[in-house]
């Protein structure tokens, strides 16, 4: 199996917290954006879900195409550096694991040649205002009968970076 870990920044971890809070009770999410670094997916900043975004109770869709657009904005500041890394979204008063929805979507990520994502991830916050918690997961790299082996969860790290306050990402 392979052992990725995954380095979320606060900044992006407030940001993110701050965007269920405004959406709660109604799911919300985007993508993480980041680098990777051998075995680690360092995430340096969030996306949000976009003012086009649908938030019900049980599902989310995102403004796809303002999404691409702040991932293209985030590309090019960062002279190619960040790069779309995995998905982030809230199962509000649930609980982490990822549902059949939620790994058909990360399967189908990963198989997706334009996200590029070998090893994406997906980010499910639980909870409610004030007391998220949070969990990554992945899948293994290899393949069985045609679809990946086993779900895992990721061991996900803070870390500090020199940034202005964080604030909700839409």
């Amino acid at each position: 199996m392979l052992e990725l870990d995954l380095w979320l920044s606060v900044d992006a971890l407030a940001a993110i917290e701050a965007t269920a809070e405004a959406k709660y009770p109604f799911e919300t999410g985007g993508v993480l954006v980041g680098y990777r670094s051998g075995l680690s997916q360092i995430i340096e900043s969030a996306v949000g879900p976009g003012p086009n975004a649908i938030h019900e109770r049980y599902s989310f869709h995102s403004d796809h195409e303002w999404q691409c657009d702040k991932l293209d904005e985030l590309f090019l500041q960062s002279n190619g550096r960040q790069v779309y890394l995995g998905e982030w979204h809230t199962h509000p008063g649930g609980d982490c694991r990822m549902s059949m929805v939620d790994r058909r979507t990360l399967a189908k990520i990963r198989r997706t040649k334009q996200a590029s994502a070998p090893n994406a991830f997906m980010v499910i916050g639980a909870g409610r205002p004030g007391a998220w918690s949070w969990m990554a997961h992945h899948f293994d790299s290899q393949l069985m009968f045609g679809g990946f082996s086993k779900l895992h969860s990721m061991n996900m790290k803070l870390f500090r970076v020199a940034t202005g306050p964080p604030s909700a990402l839409n």
